[in-house]
């Protein structure tokens, strides 16, 4: 069984300058809640937009989550993770966002 290691942030990422893989809105009540997905290399960020950014370093096995007075909606965000919505072939630099 493989581990998966959550940890905080050391600090706030900033936002990639390119081209996002896929955008979305989330369930729930409010409409204005996305989360956005870039893929980093060999890394994913998703950032939704009332919790910041998250790293996930699929090699390491690390989901890095923001620091956040709000550890409810972290939480949330966190087990949405978007990679349930990315398809991966092969190495994890030849994924595509599911359609």
């Amino acid at each position: 069984m493989e581990s998966l290691e959550i940890i905080v942030a050391p600090e706030p990422r900033k936002r990639p300058g390119i081209a996002p893989l896929a955008d979305w809105t989330l369930p729930g009540p409010d409409p204005a809640a996305r989360i956005t997905l870039y893929q980093v290399g060999r890394s994913f960020e998703f950032w939704a937009t009332d919790a910041y950014a998250y790293r996930i370093d699929p090699d390491a096995g690390r989901i890095e989550m923001p620091d956040s007075s709000d550890d409810v909606v972290r939480e949330q965000r966190l087990w949405a993770s978007p990679l349930p919505y990315v398809s991966c072939t092969g190495e994890t630099s030849r994924c595509t966002p599911r359609r």
